[in-house]
């Protein structure tokens, strides 16, 4: 169509929209003809279309058209139903005028005017600049009207003017800057508008810069702009684009984008949101295969794959639903071909029940069309999601359980029909709350929030709510249970909480549940109990006494737990074990033997070393291997009194539970030694009860869990005093036995208490220092003996002297001792803990101990060697000196070693450090010290006053000065190498001067290998001509001069370079480089 309105041209557009309501009746409406100046309709609102009673049509008028009527239009229940249309009538607007800007005024205007219809007019052109060009007219029909054109500057150009629709508008041209252009106007819908071109006009406009479009005070429920200056009721300017949008799971109806236009209105009515359910749809389809082209979306085979599986499933469904139903395909993969569809549904009402319903209808249209041609679509791979609505589902919780959800819709909350919230939590008992997420694309699921539950109590808080419960038969399970997971969290409980749970057990065992479960989480929980810390459980026992009625409670529980087929039930866990057994009085008269062993890591009860066996066993191989064994005499038969009766046997792996205070405050006021429970703990009971004054002994046998304790006392555990007591109960067997056997005539908690004598430990930072010293100090030491070894083993002209084979067997006896001592630093990683196996840790003890004695004994030969140079003199030669000082300094060692680790046996080590444990270090190494030590300190005294006999008497010059510092360097080397400094070990017994002893010990000995090397081949010009000979590329002459080993009084120092005034008590020098007429 065409017409004039506003000087532009422009299309009008009818946007029509129809939803579908539902029908109320049997009676349609029939959709009449359109006006002609409305757009064809939606497929709802056709002409000469049905409609169902209650069906609205919405119409729209294209721009520049005023809708006249109701812009929505429902099919009306009546006789005949009645669907009454708008009508759209167009806008009628004032040309928006342009004005220009005209440079010259002073022409006429001339008129040319033609009113035939076959006339055309002439072309009017001027060139002078005072002319004003004609304006042309006509009203006929064929009239072509003239062009207009000037050249000159001043001229300005014609109006020309048609009112004909036939007419065709000439062409007005100027190529001159300062040409105003005329106007060109037509009021006839058909008229041809003419072009105006000039290259250059100076224009001034005023109809947009001020333009504003208002927007509607509200939107379409769930349309949104995305747009910031958008908003509703807001103004934009002229140009300015809004973009809307629909809420999720909803479909926009209408433009998305509406812009503001000159004549101030919306380019396009608002849109609407439409809801539409979305369903995921993933099939496989047998005969198709997958190509690589099928990623590329682009691609024709993509596009027609998709439109074939498009096809398939979109008629079929279309023909179940009555609602628009369209189809598009998400993805494929690969496996014949995987497609995944998403299925759009208009939905007017919703709700779960109705989406649950179509997607069941979906699945079931899909599955009847798969099976009639089961080779394309496999039946059995349709999966069907909905991406509004949850299905009924089972989640994990983040504790563990199960929680079952009914269906729900998207974005619902909803409790969990099954589960709640754990006891320990802050919404304890309360349903699990779980929520129906998805973003309406994708399949929704059921998820649980995190801290849906809240955040966990504390141990305290649990205790508190526990603490408030009243016991019964039906809870005593749920309860210990609850008490047993409290304790096993490894928080601090404080002592009110260990209040609580004494008070726990009680009320638990007071309602005499013979329930395996309880019995277990009482076990279990007394297990927790002992693991906390020693100094917490003394404090509690003294303040409630909680630790001791914590073991009545377990005993009074064993006492009445059910037991299994067998006649019997077992609980063992890392600091408790049981064994309750059911026995006649025949079965007791035979005797019964335990036996408890702990595993190779000290850390729990082995459950393979903790049995309990008929008759007399303790003579067996499995009760040596055991750390605590308990004999039950026959004579315990007379105990039952005929009937039958429970025998109850309970072992502890640690003493934490039976907190003795008066122990505890003699070890607070004694600073000489500590006494203390040193081994496990065995006990036996019958049905509970008190068994006291046996005519026959029951017999028990500890291991000691440390071999350094003395004065060693069987106790039993007196429940009426909460100490131990020695009662009742007699050592029988010696000292210097590997086990300490007992006799007791009653039934209890069985031990032994040993005294530990000696300072304080080192701090952790302390031992970590002296951990570093001994590292450093003995790698440096390693480094100076192998450099000594190699320069006295390879030179024959010094490895063939005495002293210097002396000074070889040294250096290689505390090479041996300095590496087995950094492996065994290197093994020892936690202090206080067993971190090898006896046998490894007893082989390693042995090498430091002998490597130790040897090294000791070649320092006794060296100090021999230097009496028979100095104070003996004469007759100082011994035939075969080397091979008889040999014989003695390393085979001694090895015959030391060897009667040691075979009469302590498996004591020999210590267990948590490899080295030699008290009595094989007291007999073995420390008294062997002693006597070289002593035998040394006399030597060096002798040889000492020797050196300064000559001297007394004497004015001392400069020179004797300077010899008196020698001698006294020389005192000093003669001191390292008899060993004198390992004498400062036996000072470390002294309390207050521990930690500084053990510092100048570690640093002094790790070190005496560097000083022999820096003694003996540093300070040696000997030795360092050799190397120098050896060397020369790499050491200056001058390494060779005194200087380069000399003291700070600039004089050689030698080791043991004597003055003039000794001379005469030897025909050699004594540095170690003195000729020899034998080995």
């Amino acid at each position: 169509m065409s017409g004039l309105c506003g000087g532009k041209m422009f299309l009008p557009t009818l946007f029509l929209v129809a939803a579908t309501m539902y029908s109320v009746s049997g009676q349609d409406c029939t959709v009449p003809s359109f006006p002609a100046n409305l757009l064809t309709p939606s497929v709802e609102c056709l002409p000469q279309s049905s409609l169902s009673i209650g069906t609205i049509c919405m119409f729209v008028c294209d721009e520049g058209y005023t809708l006249i009527g109701n812009d929505t239009v429902e099919c009306i229940d009546s006789i005949p139903p009645v669907l009454q249309l708008p009508s759209c009538q167009a806008t009628t607007e004032e040309p928006s005028t342009i004005l220009y800007t005209i440079t010259e005024t002073s022409t006429t205007l001339v008129t040319t005017t033609s009113t035939d219809p076959s006339t055309s007019l002439a072309t009017t052109t001027s060139t002078d600049p005072s002319t004003t060009l004609a304006t042309t007219t006509s009203t006929d029909p064929s009239t072509t009207l003239a062009t207009t054109t000037s050249t000159d500057p001043s001229t300005t150009l014609a109006t020309t003017t048609s009112t004909d629709p036939s007419a065709t508008l000439a062409t007005t041209t100027s190529t001159d800057p300062s040409t105003t252009l005329a106007t060109t106007t037509s009021t006839d819908p058909s008229t041809t508008l003419a072009t105006t071109t000039s290259p250059s006009i100076s224009t001034s406009s005023t109809s947009t810069k001020d333009v504003v479009c208002t927007l509607p005070e509200t939107f379409p429920s769930l349309l949104s702009s995305s747009s910031a200056d958008c908003i509703a009721g807001s103004s934009i300017d002229y140009a300015t684009t809004c973009n809307l949008e629909c809420s999720m799971g909803y479909m926009l109806i209408g433009n998305q984008t509406i812009t503001c236009q000159s004549n101030g209105a919306l380019s396009h009515p608002l849109p609407y949101c439409d809801a539409v359910d979305t369903y995921i749809v993933v099939a496989t389809f047998l005969n198709k295969t997958f190509v690589s082209s099928l990623t590329d979306r682009t691609s024709p085979y993509f596009t027609q794959i998709v439109a074939e599986l498009v096809n398939y499933i979109q008629v079929p469904l279309m023909n179940r639903f009555t609602e628009t139903v369209s189809v598009t395909v998400n993805r494929l993969f690969a496996g014949s071909i995987i497609a995944e569809f998403s299925v759009v549904i208009d939905v007017v009402n919703r709700s779960t029940l109705q989406d649950m319903e179509r997607l069941s209808i979906i699945h079931a249209t899909l599955v009847d069309i798969a099976e009639a041609d089961p080779t394309y679509m496999d039946p059995d791979s349709i999966r069907t999601f909905s991406t509004v609505t949850c299905p009924s589902a089972t989640v994990v919780t983040a504790y563990g359980s199960i929680a079952m959800f009914e269906s729900g819709y998207i974005n619902g909350r909803a409790n969990s029909t099954n589960a709640t919230c754990p006891y320990y939590t802050k919404r304890g008992n309360q349903a699990v709350e779980g929520v129906c997420e998805g973003d309406y694309t994708r399949a929704c699921n059921w998820v649980i929030p995190e801290m849906n539950c809240g955040r966990n109590l504390t141990a305290e808080e649990i205790l508190v709510i526990l603490k408030n419960v009243v016991i019964t038969s039906d809870n005593a399970a749920q309860v210990a249970e609850e008490l047993e997971d409290v304790t096993s969290r490894g928080q601090n409980i404080t002592l009110e909480g260990i209040n609580v749970v004494a008070k726990l057990l009680e009320d638990i065992t007071g309602i005499n549940s013979t329930e395996t479960q309880v019995t277990e989480s009482i076990v279990e929980i007394v297990d927790n109990i002992a693991a906390l810390p020693d100094e917490q459980l003394g404090m509690a026992e003294e303040e409630n006494s909680s630790p001791s009625r914590v073991l009545l409670a377990l005993e009074a529980q064993l006492a009445v737990v059910e037991v299994g087929t067998n006649g019997s039930s077992r609980f063992v866990e890392a600091n408790v074990a049981a064994e309750v057994l059911d026995v006649s009085p025949d079965d007791i008269s035979q005797g019964y033997t335990v036996f408890m062993a702990v595993t190779d890591d000290d850390e729990s009860i082995s459950d393979q070393g903790f049995n309990v066996e008929r008759g007399d066993r303790t003579e067996e191989p499995e009760a040596t291997q055991a750390q605590a064994t308990l004999f039950l005499p026959s004579g315990l038969a007379d105990k039952f009194s005929g009937r039958r009766g429970r025998l109850v046997i309970t072992t502890y792996r640690v003493p934490s539970l039976f907190q003795d205070t008066g122990i505890a405050q003699l070890n607070k006021d004694e600073e000489e030694f500590n006494r203390t429970l040193n081994s496990r703990i065995i006990s036996a009971s019958i049905n509970n009860e008190k068994v006291e004054d046996l005519s026959e002994p029951v017999r028990i046998s500890f291991t000691p869990v440390n071999p350094n304790g003395t004065n060693a006392s069987c106790v039993s555990w007196d429940f009426d005093e909460n100490a131990w007591s020695q009662r009742g109960c007699v050592k029988t067997s010696n000292e210097s036995s590997d086990m300490i056997e007992c006799e007791c005539n009653h039934l209890t908690n069985f031990g032994i208490l040993m005294d530990f004598y000696g300072g304080e430990k080192l701090s952790v930072e302390a031992d970590f220092i002296l951990e570093i010293i001994s590292y450093v100090g003995c790698l440096i030491s390693i480094w100076g003996l192998v450099l000594t070894i190699l320069t006295y083993g390879t030179n024959k002209k010094l490895r063939d002297r005495k002293p210097n084979q002396i000074l070889l067997s040294l250096c290689c006896a505390l090479l041996g001792l300095y590496v087995v001592f950094l492996v065994m630093i290197s093994v020892d990683t936690k202090r206080d803990v067993t971190e090898l196996t006896p046998l490894p840790c007893s082989i390693l003890a042995a090498f430091l101990h002998y490597f130790t004695l040897a090294s000791i004994f070649w320092m006794a030969v060296e100090g021999f060697n230097m009496h028979s140079l100095f104070v003996l003199v004469l007759n100082s030669y011994l035939p075969q000196f080397m091979k008889k000082a040999s014989l003695i300094a390393w085979g001694c060692p090895l015959l030391i070693v060897g009667i040691t680790a075979g009469a302590s046996r498996q004591y020999y080590a210590q267990t948590d450090f490899c080295f030699p444990a008290f009595w094989p270090l007291v007999g073995g190494l420390l008294i062997p010290i002693g006597v070289v030590m002593i035998f040394n300190f006399v030597i060096f005294v002798r040889v000492i006053m020797r050196l300064n006999k000559t001297m007394k008497g004497r004015h001392l010059d400069s020179a004797d000065k300077r010899q008196r510092i020698r001698r006294f360097q020389n005192a000093v080397c003669i001191m390292i190498l008899m060993g004198l400094t390992w004498s400062l070990g036996y000072l470390s017994i002294i309390q207050s001067a521990s930690a500084v002893v053990q510092g100048l010990f570690t640093v002094l000995n790790s070190l005496q290998g560097y000083f022999i090397f820096m003694l003996y081949c540093i300070r040696q010009p000997q030795v360092r001509r050799i190397w120098r000979s050896q060397f020369k590329c790499c050491l200056p002459k001058s390494f060779t001069t005194p200087s380069a080993g000399s003291s700070g009084s600039g004089q050689p120092s030698s080791t043991f370079k004597l003055s003039s005034a000794i001379r005469p008590l030897s025909n050699s020098d004594s540095s170690g480089f003195r000729p020899e007429t034998s080995a």
